[in-house]
């Protein structure tokens, strides 16, 4: 019974959760191109990745790349400002923490499929505080403590306060 429920919330986070936080993550990179940057840094700082000797040098060509990227996965205006109006419905979907579907004490493949995508999107200075105060920020933090870059200002104010996440 519960290797369904499992497998059943790694399928969402995969087909749901992750795609809207990758659409708002690239968004957003398009629209600050600092944050590449910042990104690229703290992945080297966390992972030591050695490949990003100078990740302001490295984030200089990703402008075309980003596009494509976009394009592909459909982060668009219109499906990010989607995205950001389901996310506290998504939030709430996460209520297999309490039926300890999630949040064990072993983790399981859906824990972290699910908690580095809600990580990923904590790096979003408007989005963390929403996340965090609930059980499934506890359980991001929890497995991905620190996740590479970070922003604030990005996100139009009225996408935010249409999704009640102001």
């Amino acid at each position: 019974m519960l290797r369904r429920e499992v497998q059943e919330a790694e399928r969402w986070g995969d087909d749901v959760l992750q795609p809207a936080a990758r659409r708002i993550e690239v968004w957003e990179l398009r629209r600050d191109r600092r944050m590449v940057a910042t990104q690229l840094a703290d992945a080297r700082r966390i992972q030591g990745a050695w490949l990003l000797a100078n990740p302001r040098l490295t984030a200089a060509p990703s402008g075309p790349i980003l596009g494509w990227y976009a394009r592909l996965i459909g982060a668009t205006d219109e499906n990010v400002r989607s995205d950001l109006g389901g996310l506290a419905a998504m939030l709430d979907r996460i209520a297999w923490i309490a039926a300890g579907v999630l949040g064990g004490e072993q983790p399981n493949a859906a824990d972290f499929q699910i908690a580095s995508s809600l990580s990923l999107l904590m790096t979003v200075g408007e989005l963390r505080p929403a996340i965090e105060r609930r059980p499934a920020g506890r359980l991001a933090s929890s497995l991905v403590p620190e996740y590479p870059g970070g922003s604030a200002g990005v996100l139009p104010a009225d996408w935010l306060r249409e999704a009640r996440l102001a």
